[in-house]
């Protein structure tokens, strides 16, 4: 009871036939078009087990209580029931660690009111950012903004933008609202990233690729959610028992595109020296190859990291080194051995160590954590 629209249910639903695939195979129902939450018209008494949508408890009472049921997180948390909820914590931390580390000071939310889930990564994404002293403008949508005309809302967050302190970094609370911010950019004749840098959630390449610059996005573990879900489903159809189990969406990494592309430190030779990190990220380069290229001395180049991001230069290439293994990990089939030969490590154990040394997970355990390996 889901209509297969945007990235984040497609992966949810990927993730489920995944599990059917490998332990099924089981036959699904669904109705093409049917709106989210209504009944089928196949009796529901009939079904082994139920995933659907529902935006509300007075609607999820609409269902069997007899057959397992798992709903997907939508306008409001519906107590005692198995639910898939993306984890808002997260995605805000993640957030607001990427928007620091590229040294903005500036920060906004957009979301939608009227969603739970809207609601709570903008709070995750202001907790995380006031505890390291700052402060997050956010854009306050009137009641009942999903039915407003997109043409009367676009110059509100227009209007919204222009008023804020540039340059800023905005988190939008999906890829949809990030679509929506980079269209009213266009309408106040604001510059991205220059003067707005937009990040969206869900990474649904579909949206993403819609904007002009492309839209920069968190990416999340939607598959591995699903089947896990799936997992659920089977053990409360096996025992025809109800498991108030709560599936969480996890976000894995930014996939960053050209609404983020920008180093918003002050300083030029800053932003220079962390682009040529970013350009050479697939070698093994040093902090003396860093300062080399900007033409400074190595005790120069580390008071600026110091002083602007808070962090040293060796720092900043490990970092930006793991985040490029973490995308190859998860968007492509390559092996450990093949990316670590592609990111100029010397051997699969050194990339190994190095890689660990960061996250904590080896390159293996960490593919399996994000990415269902059924």
């Amino acid at each position: 009871m889901v209509e297969p629209i945007g990235e984040y249910i497609q992966g949810l639903l990927r993730g489920i036939a995944q599990y059917s695939n490998t332990n099924g195979p089981w036959v699904f129902y669904r109705e093409p078009g049917k709106h989210e939450g209504t009944l089928p018209q196949l009796n529901p008494e009939e079904a082994d087990g139920i995933i659907a949508k529902i935006p509300n408890a007075v609607r999820a009472k609409k269902l069997p209580q007899t057959v397992p049921i798992i709903l997907v997180g939508y306008r409001e948390i519906i107590p005692e029931m198995p639910q898939i909820f993306g984890d808002t914590e997260a995605i805000g931390k993640v957030a607001a660690e990427y928007y620091l580390n590229k040294g903005f000071r500036n920060f906004a939310f957009c979301g939608f009111d009227e969603f739970h889930w809207s609601r709570e990564r903008g709070r995750s994404f202001k907790f995380f950012l006031k505890n390291t002293g700052f402060k997050v403008h956010q854009y306050k949508n009137l009641k009942g903004t999903i039915r407003k005309s997109w043409h009367l809302e676009q110059r509100d967050i227009a209007k919204w933008l222009k008023s804020l302190p540039k340059p800023v970094a905005i988190l939008a609370c999906n890829d949809d609202r990030g679509q929506h911010i980079i269209s009213a950019c266009k309408l106040g004749k604001l510059r991205i990233p220059d003067d707005i840098s937009v990040l969206g959630v869900d990474n649904d390449k579909f949206v993403c690729s819609l904007t002009y610059p492309p839209l920069s996005s968190i990416s999340l573990g939607t598959e591995k959610a699903g089947f896990e879900a799936a997992q659920l489903l089977a053990k409360m159809m096996q025992t025809k028992k109800r498991i108030n189990s709560s599936i969480m969406v996890r976000p894995t990494h930014v996939v960053t595109r050209q609404s983020t592309d920008i180093i918003a430190a002050e300083d030029p030779l800053l932003s220079e020296a962390v682009n040529y990190i970013q350009k050479h990220s697939n070698m093994d380069i040093s902090v003396d190859d860093v300062a080399g290229s900007v033409m400074v001395s190595r005790r120069r180049l580390e008071r600026k990291f110091r002083t602007l991001l808070n962090k040293s230069v060796y720092d900043e290439i490990r970092r930006i080194r793991v985040n490029k293994i973490i995308s190859m990990l998860l968007e492509t089939n390559l092996s450990i051995a093949q990316i670590g030969l592609a990111m100029g490590f010397k051997d699969i154990t050194h990339t190994g160590r190095y890689f660990k040394e960061e996250t904590g997970f080896s390159p293996l355990e960490y593919r399996k954590k994000f990415v269902n390996q059924a």
